[in-house]
């Protein structure tokens, strides 16, 4: 399934900063946007836009995270917290904090918080951390 996004980085204002994406193996997570986090960008974007982690590189598109979360939730796809919608088979493992919080490790080292209700439902998949 593919589909296409434009690139929230290093836009040149010609077509190259439309990439098509597949939605099974180039998307890896999407997150609302935080104003605090994406207020450097050259041109500006609404709070919680969803931004598309892809292996081209950070997209935005049209649809509200709700909406894609409809049409992946049969493909593999799962809130892992009420602001990220991530690809499971980018999940290598889900790791416990030291201070009681999970993230799951992506394939790429990127991190995403793990709420505590998926915690619960993915509890048999979390690593504890090794005693020294």
């Amino acid at each position: 399934m593919k589909m296409t996004g434009v690139r929230l980085y290093n836009r040149t204002g010609d077509d190259t900063d439309f990439v098509e994406f597949d939605l099974k193996t180039d998307l890896m997570f999407i997150e609302l946007s935080k104003k605090a986090l994406y207020k450097k960008l050259p041109h500006s974007i609404p709070d919680k836009t969803p931004i598309f982690h892809t292996t081209h590189g950070p997209l935005i598109t049209i649809m509200s995270l709700q909406t894609f979360w409809v049409i992946l939730k049969g493909v593999g796809y799962e809130f892992l917290n009420p602001s990220q919608l991530v690809n499971m088979s980018f999940v290598e493992e889900i790791v416990m904090g030291d201070y009681g919080g999970c993230d799951a490790i992506l394939k790429d080292r990127q991190k995403i918080s793990v709420s505590g209700p998926m915690q619960e439902k993915y509890k048999h998949l979390i690593k504890r951390p090794g005693k020294i």
